[in-house]
Order: structure tokens, then C-alpha cells, then sequence
């Protein structure tokens, strides 16, 4: 009889331990599964993303595909040009017109330059008026080449400014002869007195530079302003 209990006891003991095991191994497998499902999950995240991002690459790829034939075509007429006028492969006759077309660039942004009258802005007009207002009791003189309708215009944009400062406008005159380019300030001082330095500088933040010559003969709270041809 105690045989046989021993034998029970040892049969359930052994039962207790394999139902065990097969828990044991049975959360292991679960872990495991709920681990390979994570990975599983990001690895397909991974796979969309790069997915999208080779969509996105041969799109752009695509579009610069587009954009060179574009351009190939463009520069189609540009090649016939360089191959009849100058000689050699067609990247150096390519070159060779590139160059000659920045030179013409060049000379033309200069012409247009030359062309394009000399103005003030409203709001520069206002800044030279405001700089000068603080130079009490100056009289201006001004002598403008003649027959030159942009050198009118731009004078009578810096006399609105003198004026509007509360400077004195005393001479208007015409040069009858000679021709002459560009600013001129006269002013008795060397160096300048505070009047021809104030306006030299304020011309000078708007792009204009003035010569400035010593005149004896003036009286100190005179200067002679001279308008020329734009240079």
C-alpha cells in the first residue's frame, strides 16, 4: 500500500512537472510569436517606406528625364549657331558662343545703363530733404548743361530736395558752353564744410558720386551744384 502511494504521489509529481513544461514552453512560443508579429509589422513599415521613397526617386528621375530633353531641345538651334560660326568640337564651338554671348550681355547692360535716366525716388527725395534740414541758413547755386531734357529731370528732383530741406534755391543757370558730365559740388572749404559732405554722402548712398572742387570765390554758406550729362 505505501509502494503504490509513492507511485501516485511520483505519477502526479511528474504530471505537475511536464504541465509546467508545456506552460513554460507554451509562454515562450507566445513571446516569440508576438515577437516575430512585431517584426514582422516593422519590417512591412520598413518595406512601405522604401517602397515610397523609390516611387519618389523615379519621379524625380522622371522629372529630370523631362527637363534634359527640354532643355536638349532648347539648345538645339544654339548648337547650329556655334557649329556655323566657329570651328572645332561641339562643346568648344559651345564655348566659344557662350563667351561671345556674355560679352554681348555685357555691353548691352551697359547701354541700358547709359540710357536709363539718373531719378530720385520719392523716398529719397525725402531722406536728402531730412539729412539737410539739420544745416540751417545754405544757398545753393545751380548750373545745368543745356539741351539735355534727363539732366533737367534729374536736377529738378534734387532741387525739390534742397527746397523741401529748407535750403535756398539763389541761381538757376545754363551752361551755354562746354560739356560736361556727371555732379559737381562746389563749396568754398577744403576740406569740405558740413553742407557739401552731408550731400556728397547722402548722393552716395543712392548711387551717385560727385566730384567735389574748391571754389574761393564762394561765400562760405553758398554751394554751386552742377548737373552734366549722365556718364
Amino acid at each position: 500500500m505505501k509502494k503504490q502511494w509513492h507511485q501516485y504521489v511520483g505519477i502526479r509529481a511528474a504530471i505537475i512537472i511536464a504541465v509546467g513544461g508545456i506552460i513554460v514552453a507554451a509562454m515562450h512560443i507566445w513571446n516569440s510569436r508576438s515577437e516575430l508579429k512585431q517584426s514582422n509589422v516593422k519590417y512591412k513599415n520598413e518595406m512601405k517606406e522604401k517602397d515610397a521613397r523609390i516611387t519618389d526617386l523615379q519621379q524625380q528621375l522622371y522629372q529630370k528625364d523631362v527637363e534634359i530633353q527640354r532643355l536638349e531641345t532648347q539648345l538645339t538651334p544654339f548648337k547650329t549657331i556655334a557649329l556655323e560660326k566657329y570651328t572645332g568640337p561641339e562643346q568648344e564651338a559651345l564655348g566659344k558662343l557662350a563667351q561671345s554671348l556674355k560679352i554681348i550681355e555685357s555691353k548691352t547692360a551697359a547701354l541700358k545703363n547709359q540710357l536709363t535716366p539718373r531719378k530720385l525716388a520719392p523716398e529719397q527725395i525725402a531722406v536728402i530733404a531730412e539729412q539737410i534740414s539739420l544745416i540751417k541758413g545754405i544757398k545753393v547755386h545751380f548750373l545745368l548743361i543745356a539741351s539735355d531734357p534727363e539732366a533737367e529731370s534729374f536736377k529738378e528732383q534734387i532741387q525739390k530736395a534742397l527746397e523741401t530741406g529748407g535750403w535756398i534755391i539763389e541761381k538757376n543757370e545754363i551752361s551755354v558752353v562746354g560739356a560736361f558730365t556727371g555732379i559737381t559740388l562746389f563749396a568754398s572749404q577744403d576740406p569740405p564744410n558740413e553742407a557739401i559732405s552731408t550731400l556728397s554722402l547722402t548722393f552716395k548712398e543712392f548711387g551717385f558720386t560727385p566730384e567735389l572742387i574748391r571754389n574761393k570765390d564762394l561765400p562760405e554758406d553758398v554751394i554751386k551744384i552742377k548737373i552734366g550729362k549722365k556718364k
